[in-house]
């Protein structure tokens, strides 16, 4: 039976004990394998690489970009969730039943199922290589740690293996609760994922590189900015956030009423922006004091580049555990977020309980899942317009439905939304109105731009 409350009691749903439960939990969600290497990839890419004079300009049009659209956009998923105390599809119902608004909630729940079914293969292959890592199975050796990778996918049991044991996981937390559950495991691993990673950003600035890796993150080469440079980072600075996949609408709507968005909001940037530049830096003073390079912005390379980094610092083999466990606790948050947003959809739409809710949603995302672990291997040949199903399902959610679930929600909250609705979130008239006027004019044009770009060339998904 279908809710049609506006928001329901949060005992029947349960909700996070305080505003830092939402924080850790929300950031947790963000902070994903985007942050640890896409962005520093781009960034290495448009800082010239090794032989460039500096990315300040691409972090700087990055840092922009989180605040005048990013963060616009987060406040109105947040928003969105906390008002209504719903799933994305309740919470547009309720506000605005009339009009197919319920379809753009229903995206961002669809984005979360098909999103999850391929991003639990990658995390999968963390769990993978935190065992090589311990068992000493990573060799410094380009070539060798090629292979070892090669012939891990070429392995349809282990794919599936390992799919099916992150979405164990995965489930298992769900099925905890909000509080007991995702606020107890998201308080656990992101405090340990803040301090793995602090141990390698230090370990990283003492190396012969550091002081260049910090020279090339922050020094703006003015000239180097160009069309896809910006549209990079722009859509790296929207997509970094979890926006559009309906995650943070789903949190927001466990926080407590008395709680406000915009200071949540700004925890939750400044965590997923600073995690980003600390990866960024562990990557360039690695790279910087060995002379190597980014050859590629593949996923692959955490798992073959990485450990040749490794390799070559003193007491890499134990950094080398930390990283992979840095990994794979950022994957875990991640597929909690994603899996969260689906569960709800059946406990609020479909009046399940919640462990009833987890296993068959979970059960479902695993098993559209297993072509995607399969495109590795067995069915590496069944392509459609080049693409394998791994391939087209990563395409689906990086270049239309989180661009459209983003669109929707920064055209809602600006433009369905009266101004009566949305008054006294923040606190302020002026910030308010700033907030208005991003989602009403700014987000929905960097969003297109973006999209664009994605679908005709010149920026990568």
């Amino acid at each position: 039976m279908k809710n049609t409350t506006s928001v329901q009691d949060a005992t029947s749903r349960g909700s996070f004990a305080g505003r830092l439960g939402f924080v850790l939990a929300a950031a947790g969600s963000a902070v994903g394998l985007g942050n640890l290497w896409k962005f520093p990839y781009l960034t290495y890419r448009h800082g010239g690489g090794s032989e460039g004079s500096g990315a300040g300009a691409f972090v700087l049009i990055y840092l922009a970009a989180v605040l005048l659209i990013g963060a616009p956009v987060m406040l109105a998923e947040i928003f969105l969730g906390k008002k209504t105390g719903l799933n994305p599809v309740g919470a547009f119902r309720s506000l605005r039943p009339k009009g197919g608004w319920k379809f753009v909630g229903g995206l961002g729940v669809a984005t979360g199922f098909v999103l999850l079914s391929y991003y639990s293969i990658v995390a999968g292959w963390t769990v993978q290589y935190v065992i090589y890592a311990v068992t000493g199975a990573l060799s410094g050796d380009a070539d060798t740690s090629g292979s070892l990778f090669t012939g891990f996918l070429a392995s349809p049991s282990r794919q599936i293996g390992f799919h099916a044991a992150f979405m164990g996981m995965t489930i298992a937390v769900i099925v905890g609760g909000v509080s007991k559950g995702i606020e107890r495991w998201t308080k656990m691993l992101m405090p340990v994922l803040l301090g793995i990673l602090a141990v390698l950003t230090v370990r990283s600035l003492t190396l012969p590189g550091g002081s260049r890796a910090l020279t090339f993150l922050f020094y703006p080469d003015f000239s180097a900015i160009n069309r896809g440079l910006v549209l990079e980072a722009v859509g790296q600075a929207f997509f970094s956030l979890s926006l559009g996949m309906g995650a943070i609408i789903t949190y927001g709507s466990y926080m407590k009423r008395e709680e406000r968005i915009g200071p949540a909001a700004v925890s939750v940037v400044l965590l997923d922006t600073l995690v980003a530049l600390m990866a960024s830096i562990i990557v360039f003073g690695s790279i910087f004091s060995f002379n190597l390079s980014m050859d590629s912005g593949g996923i692959g390379n955490l798992f073959t580049t990485i450990p040749v980094i490794f390799s070559k610092i003193p007491a890499g083999a134990l950094l080398l555990i930390m990283f992979y466990l840095l990994i794979m606790f950022a994957a875990l948050t991640s597929t909690v977020s994603l899996l969260e947003t689906v569960s709800a959809y059946f406990i609020d739409e479909l009046g399940m309980n919640r462990k009833k809710a987890a296993a068959l949603s979970g059960g479902a995302i695993f098993a559209l899942g297993i072509p995607s672990a399969l495109s590795f291997n067995l069915m590496a040949d069944a392509t459609l317009g080049g693409r394998t199903f791994f391939d087209w399902m990563d395409y689906f959610c990086a270049n239309i439905s989180l661009p459209l679930g983003g669109l929707g929600v920064a055209l809602f909250v600006g433009w369905a939304l009266t101004q009566r609705e949305v008054e006294g979130e923040l606190g302020s008239e002026v910030l308010t109105k700033a907030w208005r006027f991003s989602l009403r004019y700014l987000a929905p044009v960097a969003i297109l731009a973006v999209t664009l770009g994605m679908l005709f060339g010149g920026v990568d998904a």
